[in-house]
């Protein structure tokens, strides 16, 4: 059995929305509502759509899409409550919540419709167009806007998505054991505390951002998995010689 469909579709909709999101505000330049009713702090000056919204809509609608169980149908309540939070906090308005709203619910069928087949089925090069051609487009829209850091986090975390996707798409599903996954998951957040971020520019930032995700996506995607079934396998070959012991 390959490795799930759904955690390969999901490990990209996440970043690349988030893509989206940055691309959508840098065209708009919509500002947040006035910073004096701000109840959190906030680093993007723009607001429209709101990134939080459009994301849980993208990763929660795709979920929705592929569960059977009752329970995904809290999902609904569950992204009306995100959005609502946000207008509570005073960073985003309505129109900022229901279009990012809509367009997340495009972004899932469009990748359910049209995108998943095509990308992760058939043809792996199309991947790399999707990615290359929104990244053009994002930087020819912002000449004159700051790079906010989420697309430095994206653009690292879709470099090693699409440079390990033949390998994900090769690999099995395994079932990881819950002590296992506490200690890569401290692997994983003392890997991604030691790479710093350098912070003499805005350039640096980003290329900091860039590469430090590279890093700590390929270390989930790639290492954990391979270190994890070669741990798997050595218990294994070890059991098996100690029952042949023991007969």
């Amino acid at each position: 059995m390959q490795c799930s469909i759904n955690f390969l579709s999901l490990a990209f909709l996440v970043p690349y929305s988030t893509l989206i999101n940055c691309l959508l505000k840098n065209i708009f330049q919509i500002p947040r509502p006035n910073f004096e009713i701000h109840l959190i702090p906030v680093l993007d000056p723009f607001g429209f759509p709101s990134g939080d919204v459009q994301v849980a809509t993208v990763f929660l609608g795709y979920i929705f899409l592929r569960s059977t169980h009752w329970a995904r149908f809290l999902i609904g309540p569950l992204i009306v409550g995100i959005g609502f939070s946000r207008i509570y906090l005073g960073v985003h308005s309505f129109i900022d919540v229901v279009f990012a709203l809509i367009i997340g619910i495009l972004i899932v069928l469009l990748w359910d419709r049209y995108l998943e087949n095509l990308i992760l089925k058939k043809h792996f090069l199309a991947y790399w167009v999707l990615v290359t051609i929104t990244v053009l487009t994002f930087f020819l829209v912002s000449t004159n806007v700051d790079t906010p850091p989420m697309v430095g986090i994206s653009l690292g975390v879709l470099i090693s998505y699409g440079l390990l996707l033949p390998y994900l798409q090769n690999q099995e599903d395994n079932n990881v054991h819950i002590g296992h996954t506490l200690v890569y998951l401290l692997l994983v957040i003392l890997a991604f505390k030691s790479i710093p971020i350098i912070k003499t520019s805005a350039l640096l930032i980003n290329i900091s951002l860039v590469v430090k995700f590279m890093f700590v996506n390929t270390l989930i995607l790639y290492v954990v998995p391979m270190l994890d079934k070669t741990l798997f396998q050595n218990r294994a070959q070890l059991d098996e010689l100690a029952i042949g012991e023991d007969l």
